[in-house]
C-alpha cells in the first residue's frame, strides 16, 4: 500500500522512495521525502472554496501524497545530475548576497539606534517613525533582492520542474546540506 498512516511510498525507475506525511487536515498536506534524499517538502492547500469537493483526509490526501513524493524526488534527482554546477552557483549567489546582508546587519544596528536616540528623547517619535521606516524599507529590499537571487537567477534555471514557493526554502536546505557535507568529505579526505 503506497500510504500507510503517515508513511508514503512509491517506486520510481525500480527505486523505492520514501516519505512522511508531516502535517495533514482536510485542507492541508505536507509530505517530506525521507529516503533516497531526504529533507525536501511539499505542502498542499485547498482554498476555502473547494473544500466541499476535496479533502486531503482520503483517498485524494493519499494521491496527492503521492504525486507530491514522486515531485520531491525528481528535484533531488536533477539537483544530484547538475550538483557541480548547483555548486558553482552557490558560490556565486554568497558573493552577491554578501553586501545585501550586509545591509540588512547595518539597518539591524541602526534600528537599535534609532531605539535608543528615541528613549533618551534625543528624537521625536515623528523624526523617529520616518527615520526608522527608511531604514526598515532598505532592509526589506535587501531581504527581498537576497530572495530574488536565491532562486530566480542562481537556482531555477537547473530545473525543469517548476519548484513552488513554499518548497524552495527545502530545496535550497536541502543544496545547502549537500555542499555542508561536500566540504566536510574534502576536509576529511585532506587529513
Amino acid at each position: 500500500m503506497p500510504v500507510e498512516g503517515n508513511r508514503v511510498w512509491i517506486e520510481v525507475d525500480g527505486v523505492e522512495v520514501t516519505g512522511e506525511i508531516t502535517y495533514r487536515t482536510a485542507s492541508d498536506i505536507t509530505v517530506r521525502s525521507i529516503s533516497p534524499y531526504a529533507v525536501i517538502e511539499k505542502g498542499w492547500h485547498i482554498p476555502y472554496f473547494g473544500r466541499q469537493h476535496h479533502s486531503y483526509l482520503g483517498t485524494y490526501g493519499d494521491q496527492t501524497a503521492e504525486s507530491s513524493l514522486l515531485s520531491t524526488y525528481k528535484t533531488a534527482v536533477q539537483i544530484e545530475e547538475r550538483f557541480q554546477e548547483i555548486s558553482d552557483a552557490w558560490a556565486l549567489y554568497s558573493t552577491e548576497v554578501k553586501p545585501l546582508e550586509a545591509t540588512i546587519e547595518k539597518s539591524k544596528s541602526e534600528t537599535r539606534t534609532l531605539r535608543k536616540s528615541f528613549k533618551s528623547r534625543g528624537i521625536t517619535q515623528r523624526e523617529y517613525q520616518s527615520r526608522l521606516q527608511r531604514v526598515q524599507d532598505l532592509a526589506m529590499k535587501a531581504q527581498m533582492a537576497i530572495e530574488g537571487a536565491k532562486w530566480e537567477r542562481h537556482f531555477q534555471p537547473f530545473f525543469s520542474l517548476v519548484i513552488g514557493y513554499g518548497e524552495r526554502n527545502s530545496v535550497v536546505s536541502y543544496i545547502q546540506n549537500r555542499l555542508g557535507g561536500d566540504r566536510h568529505r574534502s576536509e576529511d579526505s585532506k587529513k
